[in-house]
């Protein structure tokens, strides 16, 4: 596991250069292979991440993301953003097939991001978003 995710960090997967292409055809700041230490200085990596004002963190999940032990972390990384107050989408490698949808349904997804952002500043509880 450890391998492959050394691996991940260096060639990104064949919808992973989708999407990318995707948020360069949107002109939208990103980061690819974000790192990061989470709970218990575990380092996890996010497939995107979206900056302020966005704060939205962004995975491709294709097979390997099935496995038991996989969606154990997945999960831990999913409440770990939900602590730290970021948003988080999520895709499938055959929603790609359709970037048309794909690019509607981020778009609608970062709309609803700025805003809940916004109406943070004005109260604590704001909303996190978990788009699957």
């Amino acid at each position: 596991l450890a391998k492959y995710q050394l691996n991940m960090r260096c060639s990104p997967t064949p919808s992973e250069g989708i999407f990318e292409s995707l948020l360069k055809e949107m002109n939208l700041p990103y980061k690819a292979q974000k790192g990061f230490f989470a709970k218990h200085k575990s380092f996890t990596i996010l497939d995107f991440w979206l900056g302020r004002p966005y704060r939205v963190a962004i995975e491709i999940d294709g097979l390997y993301h099935t496995y038991p032990d996989v969606v154990l972390k997945d999960k831990a990384k999913e409440d770990y953003l939900k602590q730290r107050r970021f948003h988080l989408i999520r895709f499938k490698n055959e929603d790609l097939s359709d970037l048309a949808a794909v690019k509607q349904r981020l778009t609608e997804f970062l709309a609803r991001a700025l805003k809940a952002n916004k109406a943070h500043k004005l109260r604590k509880d704001r909303e996190v978003l978990i788009s699957k």
